[in-house]
Parts: structure tokens; C-alpha cells; sequence
């Protein structure tokens, strides 16, 4: 019973310490300031660190469908640099903690972009600093989906009360109709 127990405990430990290995140092967040869009509309996607502590920078790759997004332009949020290609690279001379907004990503949504899909903007593979070690970060996606675009006509089509008549007029905003009590 004795070596039994000695085996759950060391299977127990194995597995405690791998997920303790494999945790995070820090999470990423992606948020846009809409999640849907219309042909040729432009998106702004804030990008984050959740839990981080005395970070300095952190890099990740930067995927997105170029077939339905292109890439508009970015900018560090106070006090990160940023730099964008196939990798979102951050990078500041000071560390800070908690969870702050570390960049700004400007797309624009192409033709090609059907109303009815989505496309998914998404950081993976990402590392950090904190001035002194690398430090490993959770990836994070937004989706972004293509809608039809509204409509500039705000006019009824047409207005009925059952058991009346009413002589409909789109440009008419009153009507009195008198109806019996039942």
C-alpha cells in the first residue's frame, strides 16, 4: 500500500508541475471597436496584457486573412513603441504591471470580404520580457464579421390598423383613425 501511495504521489506532483511549466507568465487581449463591419470600413483592434508583471515588451505573430482585411497602420499606446509585419513587436524602456493596452492595429475591410463571413485577427506565439528574463504569454483572437450596410431610407414601407382604413403616406408622420370600442 505504502509504494501504491508513493506512485499517486509522484504521479500526482508530475502532473501538478507540468501544468505549473506550462502555465503562462501573462495573458494578451485583442478587442476591436466593432465586431462586425461593412465593405470597405475601417476597424481599430486594441491590443493588450492581462496579469502582466514588469513587462517590457513582448512579441507575437500576427495573423489575419489579407483576402478580406488589409492592414491600415499601428501605434503604440504610451509608453510601447510598436512595430508590425509578420510579428506584432512591442517595446517600452520602462516595465509596467496589471493589465494595460500596449497597441492600436488599424484594418480595413476589402471587396473580397462577403457579407456573411468572418475573419478571425489573432496574436500566437507570444513572448515577453521583463527586463531581465523571457517570459511566456497566452495567445488571444478577435472576430470580426462582414454584415450588409444599412440602409439610408427610414421611411415606413406601409401602415395598417386591422378593421380601418388609413391613406398611407411615406412623407405623413400623424394619422387619427377613429375606431369603435371593441
Amino acid at each position: 500500500m505504502k509504494h501504491l501511495n508513493k506512485i499517486l504521489f509522484m504521479a500526482l506532483a508530475f502532473i501538478v508541475f507540468t501544468v505549473n511549466a506550462n502555465a503562462a507568465d501573462f495573458s494578451t487581449y485583442i478587442t476591436s471597436n466593432k465586431t462586425s463591419i461593412t465593405a470597405g470600413e475601417q476597424i481599430t483592434v486594441t491590443v493588450g496584457i492581462k496579469n502582466g508583471n514588469s513587462i517590457y515588451g513582448m512579441t507575437g505573430a500576427l495573423s489575419y486573412d489579407t483576402s478580406k482585411l488589409s492592414y491600415v497602420g499601428a501605434s503604440g499606446v504610451s509608453p510601447f513603441a510598436v512595430t508590425v509585419g509578420k510579428n506584432i513587436v512591442v517595446d517600452s524602456s520602462t516595465g509596467k504591471s496589471g493589465t494595460f493596452k500596449v497597441a492600436t492595429l488599424k484594418f480595413k475591410a476589402k471587396s473580397s470580404f462577403e457579407i456573411g463571413e468572418s475573419t478571425v485577427i489573432k496574436i500566437s506565439g507570444v513572448t515577453g520580457s521583463d527586463g531581465t528574463k523571457t517570459l511566456s504569454g497566452a495567445a488571444s483572437s478577435a472576430t470580426i464579421k462582414m454584415v450588409a450596410p444599412k440602409s439610408s431610407n427610414n421611411y415606413l414601407s406601409s401602415l395598417s390598423i386591422s378593421g380601418s382604413k388609413i391613406s398611407f403616406n411615406k412623407n405623413t408622420t400623424n394619422y387619427k383613425v377613429t375606431v369603435n370600442h371593441n
